[in-house]
């Protein structure tokens, strides 16, 4: 065998050893582009679904935030209706460390510009605890003629206090002209924190 043509052999080997080597790295790299490519497409749709989960936790978390700021609004009306009930409630009715003095003293008062005989008056109280109120209802017992007992009740119903007149109960006491009257009223007094007055 001729030298040279050894080595021309020997060059068509390496040749073909290094080429070979080369389809296998092209080989390679052919697969990996192949199995890349073959994964990209769940990791496209892993992505959509993470990127459409986030969406929709986004959108959750600015629901619950309009929410919570729609409760802060409506508690804070509630507290300032509270507070305007309240006032309300004090402009409108006395306090119970006066209201039930003051409302005694006009009923006598009332029943002494009038004319009638007042008896003892029977209260009887509850609580309203939602509101801060006390109701106290009145049976005010009166006698006198028709004219005097009239005049007794227009005295109350113009009264700038409030006072319900709830129920008139007459009964004839025999003597000419003169009537008995249960006289019932209610009204309400705003509550201390001390307690009844």
């Amino acid at each position: 065998m001729n030298w040279q043509r050894y080595e021309r052999l020997e060059a068509v080997r390496e040749w073909l050893t290094h080429r070979r080597l080369h389809l296998v790295v092209l080989g390679l790299l052919a697969a990996d582009i192949i199995l890349l490519g073959a994964a990209y497409e769940p990791m496209r749709w892993w992505h959509r679904r993470t990127d459409q989960e986030t969406r929709a936790w986004l959108a959750y978390t600015r629901e619950l935030e309009t929410a919570v700021q729609e409760w802060s609004r409506a508690l804070q009306r509630l507290r300032s209706a509270r507070a305007e009930r309240q006032r309300l409630l004090t402009e409108q009715f006395p306090d119970e460390s006066t209201g039930y003095t003051e409302t005694r003293n006009f009923l006598e008062e009332v029943a002494r510009s009038s004319g009638v005989q007042k008896r003892e008056i029977r209260y009887r109280n509850r609580e309203i605890d939602f509101l801060n109120l006390i109701e106290l209802s009145m049976t005010n017992p009166v006698s006198g003629n028709y004219g005097q007992v009239r005049k007794f009740i227009q005295a109350i119903e113009a009264s700038p206090r409030f006072l319900i007149l709830e129920s008139l109960q007459l009964r004839s006491t025999g003597k000419s002209g003169i009537v008995d009257v249960d006289v019932q009223l209610r009204t309400y007094f705003t509550r201390t924190q001390g307690g009844h007055g």
